[in-house]
């Protein structure tokens, strides 16, 4: 993973959920983690989640609850890192983004890459609710058009 690849806005969500995972305890970043901060985050999964007619609040509700049964360790030197199922789903963003002929990974191919991955507890709620590969894309057509990810300061867009 080459943060310089990745949109500010991508950056922020990556950097927060490590914060967050850090402060709650939990010894691995996760999918749950970027699936939770993906939804919640007002700028961008709020609109998503109402674009694809999903219901907003429950995702919401539902992610936050995947994330606080997560395992928890306490005392000095426990370093919070990306977990291998993490990694693969940023792998999976950045092959989205290559397929789209993007320059840079913004937070729609994150999402995508957690939803064609879906090996995540997340993934699989997210698609119980009706976010869905199929569904992401359609939204995408309709805001985004034909237009390409070649700034890593451009707004992500629903």
């Amino acid at each position: 993973m080459n943060p310089d690849r990745y949109t500010i806005k991508a950056q922020e969500i990556l950097q927060q959920i490590a914060r967050e995972a850090r402060s709650d305890g939990h010894p691995e970043v996760t999918p749950d983690h970027l699936a939770a901060a993906l939804a919640s985050d007002a700028s961008v999964g709020v609109p998503l989640l109402t674009r694809i007619g999903a219901p907003g609040g429950v995702v919401t509700a539902e992610l936050a609850s995947l994330v606080s049964r997560l395992p928890k360790v306490q005392g000095a030197g426990a370093e919070t890192r990306f977990s291998p199922a993490l990694v693969k789903v940023l792998d999976r963003a950045e092959e989205v983004a290559r397929e789209f002929r993007d320059d840079y990974v913004a937070v729609e191919h994150l999402l995508l890459g957690l939803l064609r991955d879906g090996k995540s507890k997340a993934a699989g709620l997210l698609k119980k609710h009706g976010v869905t590969e199929a569904a992401v894309l359609a939204a995408l057509k309709e805001v985004r058009g034909s237009s390409r990810v070649d700034d890593p300061y451009a707004e992500d867009k629903y």
